[in-house]
């Protein structure tokens, strides 16, 4: 009722652990359950990324919903709870999205190949024409010496960090090439410390290396970076994907598990779709569920 009250419109619905791949139109007009005070809506549901495919499911119809956009074993000529190996990836899906600044979100429900299987763009009812959609890549930190961020908002960041050597160290931060902090690892800390770094610029790019002082050698991660969030008042854009069900029904992970990409590279053991997901450039990801 607070949406209809308030007249928000262009409501979404991101959804997943249903086991197939949809997209649900919802509207006042079609509604058979009495209840006519709600927004038209859009639910995007995404299927299994590496477990048992099954559906679509039937559909009720209370507020007026129907498939604008469906794929699972039941489309495919299968029982609808014929539980699907995911050898057959064609069922199994994640989404993406991306908004821009001006507020244009752009919806694909993607297969573990890169397929898109289904999209949609919902532009702001206060503008005519979607503009070009923009992705930051990010980098992925491994090194000897761990570190990596997170808990980011629009001014601050956690940056954890462990000395794998396992000796008595002290351990350095650097931001932008600078020393910013330090601290005495050792065994009474398993090696590990978290960098609370504060007073950051919004919607910012740093680079960020952490380094492990030891009496006898000096050893330097990877130089990472982050972004930081953007500020109440910054228009910017976003991507994003989401997923869910990794593994279940029977099914895990299969080293033989082989598919081509869309790029046409080879994807070849364990869960594939994670290679797919990183070629989309993400600037994070949502996991809703039964990650196992």
């Amino acid at each position: 009722s607070y949406i209809h009250e308030n007249d928000i419109m262009g409501v979404v619905s991101l959804t997943s652990d249903v086991h197939f791949t949809a997209h649900v139109n919802m509207d006042p007009a079609r509604a058979e359950g009495g209840f006519l005070e709600f927004k038209p809506l859009d639910e995007f549901v995404i299927g299994p990324i590496h477990a048992g495919s099954f559906g679509p499911n039937f559909m009720d119809t209370s507020f007026g919903a129907q498939y604008e956009f469906e794929l699972g074993p039941l489309t495919q000529g299968y029982e609808r709870w014929a539980n699907l190996s995911p050898e057959f990836h064609e069922l199994q899906s994640f989404g993406h999205a991306s908004v821009t600044e001006e507020g244009v979100l752009n919806i694909k429900l993607v297969g573990i190949d890169g397929t898109v299987r289904f999209e949609k763009t919902l532009v702001p009812a206060s503008m005519e024409l979607p503009v070009t959609t923009s992705d930051v890549e990010l980098p992925v930190t491994t090194s000897d010496v761990f570190a990596q961020s997170g808990e980011v908002s629009d001014s601050s960041i956690n940056i954890m960090a462990r000395c794998n050597s396992e000796l008595p160290s002290t351990m350095n931060l650097k931001l932008d090439g600078s020393t910013v902090d330090s601290a005495t690892v050792g065994e009474d800390t398993d090696f590990t410390h978290t960098f609370v770094v504060e007073n950051l610029a919004s919607n910012t790019m740093y680079k960020y290396q952490v380094e492990c002082a030891g009496d006898s050698a000096t050893m330097t991660g990877v130089e990472a970076s982050f972004k930081t969030a953007p500020g109440p008042d910054d228009a910017t854009a976003v991507s994003f994907v989401w997923c869910a069900d990794l593994a279940g029904q029977g099914y895990g992970r299969n080293p033989d598990f082989e598919i081509m990409h869309t790029d046409g590279t080879a994807m070849k053991g364990g869960y594939v779709v994670f290679e797919t997901m990183a070629k989309l450039s993400p600037d994070f990801a949502l996991f809703q569920g039964d990650m196992i």
